[in-house]
């Protein structure tokens, strides 16, 4: 064992010389560990240079569990693939392109044809004749005189485009005398109209549906 003597410059019970513990990665300071990079320095510069303004091309990398390696099968029997490749022996599921469709059930009836049905369920007929009906309650909102036609509802807000066809419903009551012109009637809605004076007007259409109208 070694002992400093006064011989060699140092006083027995002393603490070294600052210049003495710099030399030996000490800072000059008593309580002050060795120099190096500061806690968290480390984990602060990875974060800048994953999501920060530092971060480069090469460094972009997909989230970690957001891409998977592809199961490589038939590579040999110590990967736990190999051999049949997880399809078993033989039949009809171990063939290349094998397997039967989703419908098939090894021949019994197969489910959806133990579902019930009804018929013409479903059917949509491309012929149809679609009104938008508008009931007497809602001309409400016009002058007495007013001729309300299809552009006039379209400018109140009643209906969404003037060339829909239009029956007038007889829901509701009229106050006020209008002409009112519309491509349908109720016989409810004629006899308001006319009871308080105002005149019912029919507008020619054509029945067809979308494709010839």
């Amino acid at each position: 064992m070694f002992l400093p003597t006064e011989a060699d410059g140092a006083s027995i019970g002393s603490a070294p010389h600052a210049s003495d513990s710099r030399a030996r990665g000490y800072t000059g300071y008593p309580g002050h560990d060795r120099q190096g990079e500061a806690p968290g320095d480390s984990r602060r510069s990875e974060l800048v240079g994953q999501w920060g303004c530092g971060v480069k091309l090469h460094e972009l990398r997909p989230a970690e569990g957001a891409v998977k390696r592809r199961k490589r099968v038939g590579r040999g029997i110590a990967a736990g693939q190999g051999k049949t490749a997880g399809r078993g022996t033989k039949g009809q599921n171990a063939r290349s392109g094998g397997g039967v469709r989703p419908y098939f059930e090894g021949g019994q009836l197969p489910l959806v044809r133990k579902l019930p049905f009804a018929r013409g369920v479903g059917f949509r007929d491309p012929w149809r004749v679609q009104f938008t009906p508008v009931n007497l309650e809602r001309l409400a909102v016009f002058q007495e005189g007013t001729d309300v036609t299809p552009e006039t509802l379209v400018e109140a807000g009643i209906i969404k485009s003037a060339d829909e066809l239009v029956v007038v419903l007889g829901r509701g009551e009229l106050k006020h005398a209008l002409r009112v012109k519309a491509h349908r009637f109720s016989n409810s809605a004629c006899a308001k109209i006319e009871a308080v004076g105002g005149v019912v007007e029919e507008l020619p259409w054509q029945r067809g549906g979308y494709r010839t109208r």
